[in-house]
């Protein structure tokens, strides 16, 4: 419930919303990391790597599931 729902607790669209997701982002990598040593969050260095890389943006896995890195679909309460 510390990003989103329940409670709609995100600071998007806030002024606090960029330290507040820098924590979150270290929070939840923590909580990783404490599930398993080897999980992360995925990302890239934009600033050296050239379009989206190839885990991001291929259909499946080398495992031959749907990529959930693709695309995915959120729940967002209305009211």
């Amino acid at each position: 419930g510390l990003h989103g729902t329940p409670g709609n607790f995100c600071r998007h669209g806030e002024r606090t919303f960029l330290p507040w997701h820098r924590a979150y982002l270290y929070e939840f990598e923590q909580y990783l990391k404490d599930h398993g040593p080897t999980l992360a969050i995925p990302w890239w260095d934009w600033s050296r790597t050239a379009g989206v890389p190839r885990a991001f943006s291929t259909p499946t896995t080398a495992a031959g599931t749907p990529n959930p890195l693709l695309k995915s679909r959120i729940r967002v309460p209305l009211a």
